[in-house]
């Protein structure tokens, strides 16, 4: 990142990097996506309250979706804010259809102590768990979909709950995603995700990162992760993806280049 980024990134929590996805690409991932969502039994479907369905194991998608694990439009993003040695700790995708409710509000200050932290000091920023959120569908007009309180992972007073609703509409700012464009974000600042109203389905996908020494989820590596009786990792990872899917250590752990 560049001066400007590393200031706003700091300022807000998060960054959006338009267009990074063409529009095949789009299409590519978004039909991993369907045949992601035919497949996976209706027991390994994650069905939420507000009528969202989350579906693991991505790295079984195929080679459209797989990419994205370490796309260079976020690698420099991620080193800068995370760590040279940052890991994939886990990754899910997001279908939200017409109608679904509103995800509700999380993260935020006062900084965690535990894996969501978030520091600037000397220059440098570092952050615990970190996610990179693809959208695969453009927002509709009558809005939905990622939203955020920016500033909130420096907060020094603890979220007031029974104001939720009060934050959301004062405070939270919607951030919309055309599909092809990524945005990277602590999970220190406080976000969610407004109502869909769109016709087409919501389909995002999040890889969520973690500083080579530390795990935010009880596995150890996200390749035992995502190693299921019915999908298996792929062949023919790069040495860069394989790194990036080691378990967590931190002596001569290489960075990611």
């Amino acid at each position: 990142m560049n001066a400007f980024d590393r200031y706003r990134f700091d300022l807000q929590g998060f960054i959006v990097l338009r267009g990074v996805l063409d529009p095949d690409e789009v299409r590519r991932a978004a039909r991993a996506f369907e045949w992601a969502l035919e497949e996976t039994p209706r027991q390994d479907r994650h069905t939420k309250k507000s009528g969202e369905i989350r579906l693991e194991n991505l790295l079984a998608w195929g080679p459209d979706v797989v990419r994205l694990l370490d796309h260079p439009a976020v690698i420099d993003v991620l080193r800068d804010v995370v760590d040279e040695g940052f890991r994939l700790d886990h990754a899910y995708a997001l279908w939200h259809p017409q109608g679904a409710g509103q995800i509700g509000l999380h993260g935020g200050g006062p900084t965690p102590a535990g894996g969501a932290f978030y520091t600037c000091a000397n220059g440098r920023i570092r952050t615990g768990l970190t996610a990179v959120g693809w959208a695969l569908v453009d927002p509709p007009p009558a809005g939905g979909g990622f939203m955020v309180v920016p500033g909130s992972h420096k907060a020094a007073l603890e979220f007031p709950p029974e104001d939720e609703e009060r934050v959301r509409a004062e405070l939270a700012v919607a951030v919309p995603l055309n599909a092809g464009d990524a945005v990277v974000f602590t999970e220190a600042v406080m976000h969610g995700a407004l109502p869909w109203a769109g016709d087409a389905p919501r389909m995002a996908l999040f890889f969520k990162y973690a500083p080579g020494w530390a795990a935010w989820g009880g596995r150890p590596s996200a390749l035992l992760r995502y190693t299921h009786a019915n999908w298996h990792v792929p062949e023919g990872l790069t040495k860069r993806q394989r790194l990036i899917l080691e378990p967590p250590y931190a002596h001569s752990r290489a960075p990611v280049l």
